[in-house]
Parts: C-alpha cells; structure tokens; sequence
C-alpha cells in the first residue's frame, strides 16, 4: 500500500504543513483547504496554490518527492532539472523538464532511480522555473 499524504503552505504563516487534505465548502464555489496531521492532531489552512501530493517516491537523500518539487538528474546525454508534476490524462507523475527543454513528461520514477534529487520548488524557488511554466 502506498502512502496518501499532502503538503501546503499555512495560511497564517506561510510554512509547510504535511498531512491529509480535506476540502470545506464555504459557498458554491468557494473552497478552503485544510490539511490535518494525525501526529500533532491539528487543522491547518493552506493556500489552495501550493498543495501538493506524495508521488511515492524519495530522492536520493531520502526526501519524499512532492508534485511542485523541482528534482536535477543525471542521465545518458547530461544533467536534467524538471518539475514533478501530475498527468491527470496519463494517471501518473511525470518530470515535466525545463532545462534541456527539448525533453517533456519523463516518467518520476526514472528521476528517482538514477539518483535524482530535490534541489527545490515551485513556491520557494520560483527562480529555478525560469519560464517553463
């Protein structure tokens, strides 16, 4: 079985808490995000923009790889820095890669298994995205 898990940053404080995400509808279409952590035994709201989920897989420094994590590999042909994002068509992570450009949609766990690792994020790094997105 693999693990459900989910991260966002606090609406009040801006940090990263981990847990389990839970929807609250206020009216029709307004929402407010919620993550709850059984350890501490606490709801958080988080900013709807920067949840993300565990893909299942750790980098090679053992860091669980979140959709939004900015991941650098090495592979035939060179070095690969790309975005852990979801295809909600394909029903899997992939590394969406931004730099070489030319290569899309690598499948996360060819990343992870080559000694990939997570060099930052979308949300606390915006800088590593360049214009990618």
């Amino acid at each position: 079985m693999r693990e459900i898990l989910f991260r966002g940053k606090r609406v009040t404080d801006g940090e990263w808490f981990y847990g389990h995400l839970v929807k609250v509808s206020k009216e029709v279409d307004v929402h407010e995000y919620r993550i709850y952590n059984h350890t501490v035994d606490k709801f958080y709201s988080v900013i709807g923009e920067t949840i993300g989920q565990f893909t299942g897989l750790n980098d090679k420094n053992g860091n669980k790889i979140f959709e939004g994590d900015i991941v650098k590999s090495r592979r035939i042909g060179g070095t690969y820095i790309g975005e852990v994002v979801y295809m909600e068509n394909q029903t899997r992570f992939a590394c969406h890669t931004m730099q070489p450009s030319s290569i899309t949609g690598n499948p996360i766990g060819v990343y992870e298994n080559v000694g990939g690792e997570i060099i930052g994020n979308i949300h606390d790094n915006p800088e590593l995205v360049g214009g990618a997105r």
